[in-house]
């Protein structure tokens, strides 16, 4: 399953990712992660320099975790390297997940291989165009989205969750209806502490 995660700076996307990779290492599965930064990602985590090396990687190995954080930064907008990446690791049993800041940063090619997707606080313009690519109106909601609130689409179904940074957790609250200040994340009671990847 392929997962895009966007948003505005600060706002938890790395975060999540590192989640996923944690949850993913603690099933066997190895994460080979591009992040142009130079984040620590774990232990176990397989850390490459570009592209390249992350698609030789992949060829010779099979279902693993490939992570490509800042993908503005990471290869052209239309460079054929993040189709592979999407489109044909699939079929070495691999999984992806693309970080970026705008909707633009990912091209909309690659975003439509992504089963799921994360959206923290984003512009308006974001907001708009992504609930009519997903044809759901409670993504025009992340313009007020507070830090480390996100909302979720997974099969075509959108959902309000956040990461729990102390804890770090990620929690999906079962119905769009989730508030969505700081102060609401106390509804722990009535949320699920969900495996994402």
């Amino acid at each position: 399953m392929h997962t895009l995660i966007l948003g505005q700076p600060e706002m938890g996307k790395t975060t999540l990712a590192k989640i996923i990779v944690r949850q993913a290492e603690a099933r066997g599965k190895i994460a080979v992660v591009l992040d142009p930064l130079g984040d620590h990602w774990g232990e176990n985590s397989i850390i490459v320099e570009s592209i390249e090396q992350m698609i030789d990687y992949a060829k010779e190995n099979e279902n693993k975790l490939l992570v490509i954080d800042e993908s503005a930064m990471t290869f052209d907008r239309y460079d054929p390297k993040q189709f592979w990446v999407a489109k044909v690791s699939r079929h070495m049993l691999h999984s992806s997940i693309f970080i970026g800041q705008n909707l633009t940063d990912v091209p909309r090619g690659v975003r439509t291989q992504c089963t799921q997707v994360f959206v923290f606080a984003s512009s308006r313009t974001d907001a708009k165009n992504l609930s009519d690519e997903y044809d759901d109106d409670l993504l025009l909601t992340i313009t007020k989205l507070p830090k480390f609130h996100f909302i979720r689409i997974h099969n075509r179904k959108a959902m309000r969750g956040f990461v729990d940074f102390p804890k770090m957790t990620i929690n999906i609250h079962q119905s769009s209806s989730m508030p969505v200040s700081e102060k609401d994340s106390s509804l722990a009671k009535s949320k699920i502490s969900s495996r994402i990847a």
